[in-house]
């Protein structure tokens, strides 16, 4: 998910992926579990930069989560046959009714799941838990940005802002920005007037 904050002239732009993580939910992150479906993701996305700004790489063990603090280790455990892979989140997502993880293609070979659909799974926080990064010491006033993720496919930025829509995040945005010789597409919720109200909305 990195913290990031630009400032351009008087525009202050916060770009938090979705991380922001309290003292006590790191804490309790360390006895998390959760059960339901998991997915997987391969060669479509292979190189491509993931919501933590890591390039996606389908060989690693990697996940997808919707909201658990990116570098926190994971073992998911299929439900119906008891097989397990520990993985690391380093993305965001799935975000269909009912999907809690999206595993990376090495890691839905060790669940043996490349030919199977949506697969019951529990997966459980093993460890690896970020800390939250610390409170600054004065508030910023400017117009800030939470970033949800940041893509190559404008198509796939198109679907998360549509999600993000229809679940009343109205004022949702996606910026085009050129980095290198690519274009990324930076899907984003807001705007908020200081620092504090954009960390409080993450909480």
């Amino acid at each position: 998910m990195v913290y990031r904050i630009a400032c351009l002239a008087c525009l202050f732009s916060l770009v938090i992926a979705p991380t922001a993580w309290s003292q006590d939910a790191t804490s309790a992150a360390l006895s998390f579990t959760e059960e339901g479906l998991c997915v997987w993701y391969g060669q479509e996305y292979h190189g491509k930069p993931t919501a933590s700004g890591e390039l996606f790489d389908m060989n690693a063990f990697t996940a997808a989560h919707k909201y658990l603090p990116f570098g926190t280790r994971v073992l998911v455990t299929r439900l119906d046959t008891g097989r397990s892979v520990e993985v690391r989140i380093n993305d965001r997502g799935p975000f269909a009714p009912g999907r809690i993880i999206d595993v990376s293609f090495a890691a839905a070979q060790a669940l043996v799941i490349t030919h199977a659909g949506p697969t019951p799974v529990r997966i459980e926080v093993v460890g690896d838990v970020p800390a939250p990064p610390p409170a600054p010491a004065n508030d910023i006033a400017g117009t800030f940005y939470i970033q949800v993720i940041a893509l190559e496919d404008q198509e796939r930025a198109r679907q998360f802002y549509e999600t993000l829509i229809s679940q009343d995040y109205t004022h949702a945005r996606i910026v085009q920005v050129m980095i290198g010789e690519r274009w990324i597409y930076r899907v984003q919720i807001g705007a908020f007037a200081s620092l504090s109200q954009a960390q409080a909305a993450m909480d």
